[in-house]
């Protein structure tokens, strides 16, 4: 839920009208969101949910396709070892620089080598400030400085199949919340004022797909307000 209040404010709950309709917007609701779900099979990621490509060929391709372990659309992204150049798609120009929270799905074959790996990060115009790498050998997923590659506090293991993923960044401390848990990294840059694009993309040299599903970016704090009290059940008039 989505307030415009800087200070108190009471929300009531009504339930049980057989009538109600449906009024839950991902649109109205988060700063980018994407369910993929209203995409035509083999529709490229649309520009008016904030998406752009940074290279496109044929080897190379980010298509909605069927969800491979379930059932609607998902984005997929397919690098080919037949073409180096790698192709990320990325949200840019969010309303406003500051802390940020990318939700999303990630479905990621397991491939044969460690090329066969999944790059992302948040940026401040076009400068990365985080990136988050999902290795392959050995099985991992590292933060990066700018010279090194750390493990996250604590180790964080990908998957194959679906993973709940959420990058968090507010300042310069960025962290990433794996299937519930947190593990705590770094940055490979110091934002000068907050980022404000967010890319990701697998990477080349190697033939394998990852997928994208239940996309959102929200603004993030730390600590995060929680509901603090729940006032008396009442009849509606």
């Amino acid at each position: 839920m989505k307030t415009h209040s800087s200070g108190d404010e009471q929300l009531y709950l009504y339930y049980g009208n057989p009538d109600a309709t449906d009024q839950s917007s991902g649109d109205d609701t988060f700063i980018r969101f994407d369910d993929f779900d209203d995409y035509d099979i083999d529709e490229i990621p649309k520009a008016s949910r904030g998406w752009s490509t940074s290279y496109e060929n044929g080897a190379n391709w980010w298509k909605a396709k069927t969800n491979p372990d379930g059932t609607g659309l998902v984005m997929q992204g397919h690098s080919s070892s037949s073409d180096w150049d790698t192709q990320s798609i990325k949200q840019e120009n969010f309303a406003e620089k500051g802390g940020y929270a990318v939700h999303y799905k990630l479905y990621k074959d397991n491939g044969n080598t460690w090329l066969c790996t999944v790059y992302s990060a948040f940026c401040e115009d076009d400068v990365g400030i985080t990136v988050f790498h999902y290795d392959n050998s050995p099985w991992k997923i590292d933060w990066y400085d700018g010279n090194t590659w750390f493990p996250f506090n604590p180790n964080l293991s990908p998957k194959n199949g679906w993973a709940n993923e959420e990058e968090r960044l507010i300042l310069s401390e960025a962290s990433l919340v794996h299937d519930g848990v947190e593990g705590i990294g770094g940055c490979r840059n110091e934002p000068i004022v907050g980022v404000n694009s967010w890319l990701i993309y697998p990477f080349r040299k190697e033939t394998h797909d990852m997928f994208l599903d239940d996309f959102f970016i929200r603004k993030f704090s730390s600590t995060e307000p929680i509901w603090e009290s729940f006032g008396p059940e009442e009849s509606d008039p």
